[in-house]
């Protein structure tokens, strides 16, 4: 591959997901992967694994998919205490927190904690399933219950999710990763900053433009 440019070949197979992203580091550091069939219900065949393995004398500890429980979501709170100390080493203060979301613990953590520590800062999620009705309820559903284990009121009208943006598969590369890579790429070199980001940065206000929030 040549500086500055960037091709990426279609994902054709399970084989070829299996050797990227994270897959590859999942084996690259040893982990025992189980396949399982996609149902929708991602805790379900944790639980059934976890559940095997106390039947063989073991203790499993229980961590559901995308770290996505009340107290999951509590340590992501704590990322905007992060957030909130380097941007004032910084000199500013951020107006939104843009991020993918999914399994909702995440945005969920990061509401509640920008309710605390950066009031005023929006925070808006990405979504990546494809099912942003489904999305938004469980972020609410976990932030209350964060909320809780917190003491600290939470407003769910602070929930942003952003439709249309779904890839066609986890995991699968399409024009809009590769799009993505080419500018962060492009980004570090002060003669394409100014054109490149200000086309891109048309492009997204037309994104968001047409594609509206889920309500």
């Amino acid at each position: 591959m040549s500086p500055g440019r960037l091709s990426w070949p279609a994902v054709t197979s399970d084989t070829e997901y299996e050797v990227s992203g994270n897959a590859f580091l999942n084996r690259l550091f040893g982990a025992h992967l189980h396949d399982v069939p996609w149902t929708g219900d991602r805790n379900s065949a944790i639980k059934e694994l976890g559940d095997r393995v106390r039947a063989q004398g073991r203790r499993p500890y229980f961590v559901p998919y995308g770290v996505s429980n009340a107290l999951g979501a509590v340590g992501y709170a704590s990322t905007i205490a992060e957030i909130a100390a380097q941007a004032s080493v910084m000199g500013f203060r951020p107006s939104a927190v843009v991020h993918c979301t999914g399994s909702a613990g995440t945005q969920a953590g990061l509401v509640v904690g920008a309710s605390l520590a950066l009031k005023g800062t929006r925070v808006v999620g990405i979504d990546i399933d494809a099912e942003p009705e489904r999305v938004r309820a469980d972020i609410i559903s976990l932030a209350k219950a964060a909320a809780d284990l917190l003491e600290t009121p939470f407003n769910e009208a602070a929930v942003e999710v952003v439709a249309g943006h779904a890839g066609p598969a986890y995991g699968v590369p399409h024009d809009a990763t590769v799009e993505a890579i080419k500018l962060a790429g492009a980004l570090g070199s002060p003669r394409a900053r100014s054109g490149l980001f200000g086309q891109r940065a048309r492009r997204l206000d037309l994104a968001r433009a047409s594609r509206p929030l889920a309500a």
